[in-house]
């Protein structure tokens, strides 16, 4: 969502601090230097990502020359940040005085230190105020004293730092909610911070719900489970609270994908349906125990994903549902004849070509399509446990195969009055054909009407197949010389006429339940609308 470049935007010395120590640095200055974990050299030259301590450094790089305070001053004692503390710490001797330095998180630093009760009301409302506009605020806070302890600290000021959010970040997040996937915020900010960013990105508005890890705490896994499909945003979470969160969403039936950088992110990775860990800012625990990782750190590229994702589901289904419609009405030919005792309708290299023309070229065309442009085609996440054989193209393809076979048959009888040969040939042109136009009906659920209106692209590669199998059919039909080879009977006009319109049928038919089904929807949507 954001840059992952912290910039420190300005500073709040606490009663005007400024006691020059050395460089002229004052102690509030010199806190943030040395208690600090990153690298001079690598904060300075890094162009990738850069957390807060490394644009703690690159801030005071700017004012004067950082390195001779950094390599001066040795640290006697050091704890490192995490995220269950939220705090660093540090014990440096400056002017043969021993300084405990504090820095994390805002509201936690807060609680260390000596402050009257107005004095802690006044610093919080600044740190609200700051945080509601989008800043990172730290705290830190002091003492003299060669021992390590967090209580009782003399109060320095805050530090506001901002993320810039990605271009473009609000535009994906709004398409992505357009395919109904629910976007959540899991962070260790401030939850002002964390609400800022959620409404300008439009992850959060004001009906949603947010929980920071203190509430967590104290709802079990039914009371939270009653709610979450509420809450946007947590807040200062713990690695343990996106594990809970994770495994709850999935308890609730959800698909869930985690998207992650930190070591602290792991777990949760791990747990999730899919997790999904930055390949440029992100560290090597979080990329192995992801199943995917992201090479350009762009939320964009997520909802292309997913997106990709399920045309590719839906091309195979309706490739699967080309396929078995189409032969299944063969089959059905064949024990009909069977049953009734007349010769099968199919000569052997009639069904060679069949399998050439029909189950080649068109199946492959609808396996890659990418041109059509309706959303409702793949707005609608599928079930985790849906089969590609759903009870809804089982039921398509038992419909729709017998509905070429019937009239796949018909021009069979009408063929058989005058030999079988011609009833070959006419069953041969009819199927051909008919699975040819059947194709389109295979691209989606919705009729060409709607198509029209919403810029339906034709798919070329299909389109080209099918003329592709009409010259071939035509080629055979027409041209004498080959008709004894594929053991093709000269037809009648009316024949030819009559196998081309049965052709026409299954896909006219399946057009017209289309029209109704969009009907029938439209008519529910204003319905609904009026009350």
């Amino acid at each position: 969502i954001t840059e992952n470049k912290m910039v420190v935007s300005d500073v709040y010395k606490y009663n005007n601090i400024n006691d020059n120590i050395i460089h002229n640095l004052d102690i509030f200055d010199l806190s943030l230097i040395l208690c600090n974990e990153a690298e001079y050299e690598s904060s300075i030259n890094n162009n990738r990502s850069i957390n807060t301590d490394e644009a703690l450094l690159i801030y005071y790089n700017n004012k004067t020359d950082i390195s001779n305070v950094i390599n001066k001053y040795n640290k006697i004692y050091e704890k490192p940040f995490s995220s269950k503390d939220k705090f660093s710490a540090v014990i440096t001797k400056i002017n043969n005085k021993n300084y405990l330095f504090v820095k994390g998180a805002s509201d936690v630093v807060l609680d260390m230190c000596s402050l009257s009760n107005s004095e802690k009301e006044n610093i919080l409302e600044l740190i609200n105020n700051k945080s509601k506009e989008g800043y990172r605020v730290l705290s830190v806070a002091y003492e003299e004293t060669d021992k390590y302890k967090v209580k009782n600290l003399r109060f320095l000021g805050l530090v506001y730092l901002i993320d810039p959010i990605k271009e473009n970040v609000e535009l994906a997040i709004e398409e992505v909610k357009s395919y109904n996937v629910t976007p959540v915020m899991i962070t260790g900010d401030h939850i002002y911070t964390a609400i800022s960013i959620g409404e300008k990105v439009g992850i959060y508005s004001e009906n949603d719900r947010y929980l920071t890890g203190e509430e967590l705490e104290k709802l079990n896994d039914k009371e939270l489970l009653d709610i979450i499909d509420d809450v946007k945003i947590y807040a200062r979470v713990s690695p343990s609270d996106k594990i809970r969160i994770v495994s709850l969403l999935q308890e609730k039936g959800h698909i869930v994908g985690f998207l992650g950088d930190g070591v602290n992110d792991s777990p949760a990775l791990k747990k999730a349906d899919v997790g999904v860990a930055m390949g440029i800012n992100g560290t090597d625990v979080s990329k192995e125990a992801s199943d995917i990782i992201l090479m350009d750190d762009n939320y964009e590229t997520i909802v292309k994903a997913i997106i990709r994702g399920r045309k590719v589901f839906q091309n195979i289904q309706n490739s699967i549902l080309f396929l078995i419609a189409g032969n299944i009405a063969g089959i059905f030919m064949v024990l009909l004849t069977s049953f009734l005792n007349i010769p099968i309708p199919f000569a052997s290299v009639h069904l060679l070509f069949i399998n050439l023309i029909n189950d080649s070229l068109p199946a492959i065309a609808i396996g890659i399509d990418d041109k059509h442009n309706n959303k409702k085609d793949i707005i609608k996440p599928r079930k985790q446990n849906e089969e590609i054989l759903s009870k809804r193209v089982i039921k398509r393809i038992i419909f729709e195969g017998l509905l070429i076979a019937t009239c796949t048959m018909i021009s069979y009888f009408i063929g058989l009055e005058r030999d079988m040969y011609v009833a070959r040939t006419m069953v041969f042109v009819t199927i051909t054909v008919a699975r040819l136009f059947y194709s389109f009906n295979c691209r989606g659920r919705f009729s060409f009407l709607s198509r029209k209106k919403k810029n339906y692209k034709l798919n070329k590669t299909l389109l080209a197949s099918i003329v592709f199998g009409l010259v071939l059919i035509n080629i055979l039909l027409f041209v004498e010389p080959l008709n004894k080879p594929f053991d093709i009977s000269k037809l009648k006009f009316n024949e030819v006429i009559i196998s081309y319109l049965l052709s026409f049928i299954p896909f006219i038919t399946i057009q017209i339940l289309f029209i109704f089904r969009e009907l029938k929807s439209l008519f529910k949507l204003r319905k609904l609308l009026r009350s």
